[in-house]
């Protein structure tokens, strides 16, 4: 076969017909469409999660703070050093209470109890890009104050709820963390919120004598 020959077989396979063209971009466009639908829903699974993960971190360090100062509180004496604003008897509490309000033991003396320490929710404002049928729609913090400091221990509360049983030396904590749906734009009707929601019961170490 002759140079000229050869040169023109080898220009004949590289080369592509119109049609070939259209169809390989055809095929190009269906898997790029078909990559985008797979990946559009794994990114809102992945925004959902970690939402729901960033609201787990605040409660679980929320419930080891008040486990911790909890299980420091309790009786001195006959003297209640654990209770409701007042601390002379348990009755709010056992009804459950919003508001938490107790002491703490910081040495074997009977002196030795910290100033009152409060937990309780405060009112914010109200949820936005949440569906209408929620109710109420109020927006809490949940905060610690000790001796005019104030610490904020949680955003997006929900509801907060402290009780206990007669009888019982158990605080039940009953936290409820509540965040928008990331996939709410607005002019629409919003989708359901994340909701988390955690129960912890903590023992007083200071049973009362």
């Amino acid at each position: 076969m002759s140079h000229r020959r050869r040169r023109r077989a080898v220009g004949g396979r590289a080369g592509l017909t119109l049609l070939e063209v259209v169809v390989g971009s055809a095929i190009l466009a269906l898997l790029a469409l078909v990559v985008m639908s797979a990946t559009v829903p794994l990114s809102k699974v992945s925004s959902e999660a970690a939402i729901a993960h960033e609201m787990d971190r605040t409660a679980s360090r929320v419930l080891a703070d008040l486990r911790r100062e909890l299980r420091q509180s309790g009786w001195q004496g006959g003297a209640a050093q654990f209770g409701q604003d007042a601390i002379n008897g348990e009755a709010a509490v056992i009804a459950g209470t919003k508001k938490l309000t107790f002491r703490r033991r910081l040495g074997i003396n009977t002196t030795d109890w910290s100033g009152d320490v409060v937990y309780e929710r405060v009112a914010v404002g109200s949820y936005t890009g949440v569906p209408a049928t929620l109710s109420p729609s109020v927006r809490y913090r949940l905060r610690r104050a000790q001796g005019g400091q104030v610490t904020v221990l949680a955003e997006n509360v929900y509801d907060v709820n402290f009780s206990m049983t007669t009888g019982s030396r158990s605080i039940l904590i009953e936290l409820v963390l509540l965040r928008p749906n990331p996939d709410w734009r607005g002019g629409t009707t919003p989708p359901p919120p994340i909701v988390r929601r955690y129960r912890e019961s903590v023992q007083l170490m200071n049973p009362k004598t």
